[in-house]
C-alpha cells in the first residue's frame, strides 16, 4: 500500500512536474561540466523525478528506491548516463550495486526537464529542504 501511495502522490506526473522541478534545473545545472553528480534525498524525490523525467528502474521493484540510494548522473561529452545506486539489501554492510536507468545525451534530458516540469516552480540549492545533497 506504501509503494502505491507514494507513486499517486509523489509519481503523478502533474504533481512531479511541480515537486521535481528544483531538483531537475540543478541536475541540469550541475552537469554543465563533465563527471559525476549524485543527489540523495527521500524515496518520494526520487519518484517525483522518474515521472518528471520519464525515467524508471526496475529493482528492486518498477520506481522503488532503497533506504540510502541515490539517483547518480554520469557526462562524458553530450552523453548523460543515468543509474540508480543502492543497497543490495536492507541488512547492514550489505554491499552497493548500480542499476542502469538510462543513457541519453545532454539535449535530451534538457528536453525531458523542459516538458516535464514547471521550471518557474524551481528553487536555487540553498533553499532546498535539508533532506536533499548533492555530491559533486
Amino acid at each position: 500500500v506504501r509503494v502505491w501511495e507514494r507513486h499517486v502522490t509523489w509519481g503523478h506526473p502533474s504533481i512531479a512536474e511541480a515537486t521535481a522541478a528544483s531538483m531537475a534545473v540543478n541536475i541540469l545545472a550541475s552537469l554543465d561540466r563533465s563527471g559525476t553528480s549524485v543527489f540523495a534525498g527521500h524515496d518520494s524525490d526520487h519518484e517525483a523525478l522518474a515521472a518528471a523525467l520519464a525515467l524508471q528502474w526496475g529493482a528492486p521493484s518498477p520506481g522503488v528506491s532503497l533506504v540510502a540510494s541515490a539517483l547518480r548522473f554520469d557526462r562524458a561529452g553530450d552523453q548523460v548516463a543515468v543509474s540508480m545506486v543502492m543497497p543490495v539489501s536492507v541488512a547492514r554492510n550489505a554491499g552497493w550495486r548500480v542499476v542502469p536507468v538510462a543513457s541519453m545525451r545532454l539535449e535530451e534530458l534538457r528536453e525531458r526537464v523542459h516538458w516535464g516540469t514547471r521550471v518557474g516552480c524551481a528553487h536555487a540549492p540553498q533553499s532546498w529542504p535539508a533532506n536533499v545533497a548533492v555530491i559533486t
